[in-house]
């Protein structure tokens, strides 16, 4: 322990090792500060662009939203369908239920002659299925 007193008590032109260190410590430190706070600049920065991306992403997944809900209209898909597919609603002389299904199959997919009602139709909530 001695020794190490006096190394850092000795001199080199008028300071002594034990300042010297002290300096070159307090100099690293204050480096290693600046050092630091420059990263942290530049990851703030970073993280300003990402949200910013994430911001601009939000809302062309708002756009790309409303874009798909005005696609998915039941009345625009329908008047669709029957101008450029020539689809229409089923007319209540092809509607039949699941007992004649065979006799249809038998006819080569003519339509019975005549509607039978379903039981379910008759049994449905008025409010239609939820």
């Amino acid at each position: 322990m001695s020794k190490l007193l006096a190394f850092l008590r000795r001199r080199v032109h008028g300071l002594s090792y034990g300042r010297l260190l002290l300096y070159a410590s307090l100099a690293a430190v204050i480096v290693g500060l600046y050092a630091f706070k420059a990263g942290a600049g530049v990851e703030g920065a970073r993280i300003h662009e990402l949200d910013r991306q994430i911001a601009e992403e939000d809302r062309q997944v708002r756009l790309l939203r409303a874009a798909a809900a005005r696609l998915e209209q039941p009345d625009r898909i329908e008047k669709l369908s029957e101008q450029v597919l020539g689809y229409g609603p089923v007319s209540a002389r092809r509607e039949t239920n699941a007992a004649a299904l065979g006799e249809i199959a038998r006819q080569g997919g003519q339509p019975a002659p005549k509607p039978v009602p379903t039981q379910s139709a008759s049994l449905a909530p008025a409010g239609g299925p939820r």
